[in-house]
Formats: structure tokens, sequence, C-alpha cells
């Protein structure tokens, strides 16, 4: 509990200080504000509810807390899709971030639900992102529409309560392998932390596909602990098989550091267990022919095929068009491995709003919140590995760290992109309780502190500097 106050209060110092740096930055770099640095104004607010959350739930049942988390998170998420509609709506004039992503989504599923009231749902191949490995969404967001109205609001409040949901499926995870006390607190933090609610404020898909991936998660640690039954193993089945639908690529670095941690278990075990073998049998069963049967119903193309198109987009590659130039291979060999040393410290947060940006600069107070964690998630990622045999399951959400900046190492650019980061950046969350394990790192918080501040401030320059404006 000592631990925990002196984390608490440390990361009080840390937030108000990564606030004011953004604001001296902002003020020598472009000499004004504006409404992303306002914003920043919430984050004391939000440190506040945190802390005064995770205090006075300390010794409540589990279940109530379960309970209370989840509809404090609803609470919180509900607002933030009004909120973000209006800023939205009179910034912009429409209530989306541009008219890329957002607003396609909602008018794929304006016609996908159309098209349901009059042939029945379905899949149809003449509707865009009707079918398709990134029809997952728009689906998503018909299939409410159809059932609560064709409100802007309604995809997005389905947001909100999955990304309530992913509140109580952290706690579930982290309570894994942590004390109670430890896992309320990465719990709180999951319930006020901007990203996930501005994310879930807006109708993109990232929110859902975090619960997804966390839901995988959470079923797979089962079978690593010898808890798994039947009943897992066919929603653990149905969740890989939506993930088809919404991101294929994400079940790779699922499934690659499940058959790692599965091998770890053997070799020390000394031998194969039945039990292992027949789940993940089952898994590949499923994940085979549940996709075949997709595939017969044309909602994705077959997974041969899925598998040839990302090999071959692999092999042909090209970064003629990236802002790093050139497209010489020596780039991503030598790019890789720094980007991914690098990518601890990314996304970086914009500290300025560019010349003719498409939309606001939403993800700066939600980036800044998480550069002020950033000290005690590379501490507790050190932890990790260090016990790495005494703790299989947080040495299991490393490896899937691990594997997601892999991933985006390999694109290079994407590890600049906060929403394909989503997902490396809360499986660090989970990993927070390992900070208090052994103090014998906590050197380096202030350390990553300034080299995260530097990575801020040099990304905002270099982007500045290339459009002329410094």
């Amino acid at each position: 509990m000592e631990l925990i106050n002196k984390m608490l209060s440390q990361w009080k110092s840390y937030l108000f200080f990564s606030i004011l740096f953004v604001f001296i930055s902002s003020l020598s770099l472009v000499g004004s504000f504006n409404l992303a640095h306002i914003s920043l104004l919430i984050l004391p607010i939000l440190y506040w509810f945190v802390f005064l959350l995770y205090k006075r739930n300390l010794f409540i049942k589990d279940k109530v807390f379960v309970y209370k988390i989840f509809f404090i998170s609803l609470i919180v998420r509900v607002l933030g899709v009004f909120v973000f509609a209006d800023i939205l709506l009179n910034l912009n004039g429409y209530p989306f971030l541009s008219m890329k992503d957002d607003y396609n989504y909602q008018q794929a599923s304006i016609e996908i639900v159309n098209r349901w009231r009059v042939s029945g749902i379905g899949f149809y191949s003449d509707i865009w992102f009707s079918t398709g490995f990134y029809s997952g969404f728009p689906n998503f967001s018909a299939f409410l529409m159809y059932v609560f109205g064709d409100s802007i609001y309604v995809p997005r409040l389905g947001n909100a309560f999955f990304s309530s949901l992913t509140s109580v499926l952290a706690y579930q995870i982290v309570s894994s392998f942590t004390t109670q006390k430890r896992a309320r607190l990465v719990a709180v933090i999951f319930v006020f932390s901007p990203l996930l609610f501005s994310f879930s404020s807006l109708q993109l898909k990232d929110t859902v596909l975090l619960y997804l991936t966390f839901a995988v998660v959470k079923r797979l640690i089962f079978i690593i602990e010898n808890k798994s039954n039947i009943t897992n193993l066919i929603l653990l089945g149905i969740y890989l098989l939506i993930i088809v639908f919404f991101r294929a690529a994400t079940i790779i670095p699922l499934l690659v550091s499940f058959l790692i941690i599965l091998f770890i278990k053997s070799k020390k075990q000394r031998k194969i267990s039945l039990y292992n073998i027949i789940s993940l049998s089952v898994i590949i069963f499923t994940l085979i022919y549940g996709w075949k049967f997709l595939t017969e119903l044309n909602g994705v193309d077959s997974l041969e095929l899925y598998v040839t198109s990302r090999y071959d987009k692999m092999q042909n590659q090209s970064f003629e068009n990236s802002e790093i130039g050139g497209g010489k291979n020596i780039i991503k060999f030598l790019g890789t491995p720094v980007y991914f040393l690098f990518s601890f410290f990314l996304p970086p947060a914009l500290l300025v709003n560019l010349p003719n940006m498409e939309t606001i600069n939403y993800t700066l107070f939600g980036l800044v919140f998480h550069y002020s964690l950033i000290p005690f998630l590379i501490v507790a990622v050190v932890n990790t590995f260090k016990e790495r045999k005494k703790n299989i399951i947080p040495f299991f959400l490393l490896l899937l760290f691990f594997m997601f900046k892999l991933g985006q190492a390999n694109s290079l650019l994407s590890v600049f992109n906060t929403r394909q980061s989503l997902g490396g950046i809360y499986l660090m969350y989970l990993m927070l309780p390992m900070f208090f394990i052994d103090n014998k790192y906590y050197y380096l918080k202030n350390k990553t502190f300034i080299i995260s501040l530097i990575v801020m401030l040099a990304f905002t320059y270099v982007r500045l500097n290339s459009r002329g404006i410094i």
C-alpha cells in the first residue's frame, strides 16, 4: 500500500510537469494555444478521480467493485460521446473527425442497415464494407442501428459500452497475477484513461478491437493456467473469428505469443501436456473451419487468399511515399530495430496544431496522460522480463506487447499512429503491477520521463520544420 501511495504521488508530479512542458513548448514553438491545450486542464481532474475512486474502493467486495467500475466507466464514456460530437460539430461543421474513416463507416453502416431492412441481415458484396476484413465495425454499427435506430450516437454508445467492458477485462486479467489492490489501481486507470474514452466517443473500430483483444487474452490465460473448459474454448473461437472482420492480422501476435508460452511451459515441465495439445487443436480447428464457413457465407476471402495477399504485400512493400523518404530496403532493414526500441515512447504527442489539419488534435491530452505513466510502465516492463521465470502471465503480456510492436516496427510509420498503437499501449498498462515487484530499476523512472519529453518535442519540431513553419 505504501508503494502504491508513493507511485501515485510521483505520477502526480510527472503529470503536472508534462502539462507545464507542453504549454511552454507550444508557446515557444508557435506562440499560441488552442483547444487541444485547453483540454490538458482536464488531466488533473482525471488524476483526482483515479485517486479518489481507488482510495474509496479498496475494501469493497470484488463483485461490487466490478459492477462499480463498469457503470462509472460507462457514465464517463457516454458523456464523452455527446461532448465529442458537439465539439466536432462546432469546429468541423459535422460530427466526425474528417470526411474519411469515421464518416465512411457511418455512410457504409447506413447503406448496410437499409439493405438489411429490405432483404434481411446478411453479407452483400455490392455494398462497400459489408464484406471483407474491415467490415466488422460497419456491420457492428449497422446491427446497432437496426435495433436502436439510425442516430450517429448509436454506434458510439456501442463503443462506450464495450470500452467499459474493457476496463472490467483489464481488472480480471491483472487479478490473475497480482494483488487485489494493485489490480484495482490498474482498473481505475483504465476507467479514466483519456485515450480510451476519446476513442470510445468516436465512430471508429479501435475500441471494439481492443475489447476483443483483451477478451482473447483472458481466454488464453485460462488455458495457460489450466483453468479452461469447453465454454472457454468456444468463446475463444468466437472472439477470434470476430477479429477476422476487424483486423485479422491481430490474431498473429496473439497466437504466436501463446505458442511461445506453451513451449516454455512444456520445456519447464519436460513434457507436452495433453491438455495443451487438445486446447491448441481446438483453437486451430475452430479458426480454420470457422474461417472457411465465413468464406462460404461470402463474408471474407479464404484463409489461403488472405495469407497469400499479406505475404505479397510484405514482399512488395515500398516506402516511396513515406515521410521518412526513400524506397530502399536498407531503410526498412535499419529502421525496424530503431523504431522497435523507440516504440516504448511512441506514438508521440503532437504538441501543436499543424496548419490545414483535417481535424482537431484529439489525442494530445490522452497521450500526455499516457506519457506521465511511461516511467512506471517501462520499469514494469523491465521487472516483467526479469521475473519471467517466476510469473508466466505477465511474461505472456510482455510477449504480446513485443509482438504488437514488432509488427508496427515492420511497417515503420504505424508506430507513430495512435490508433494502431492502442493495443500495445494498453498491454503495457496490464503490466503496471510489476512496477512494485522490485525497486532495483526505479532509477529508470526519471531517465525515461526525460526521454519521453524529448521525443514529444523532437517529433513536433520535425513536423513543424518539414512544413517550413519554423
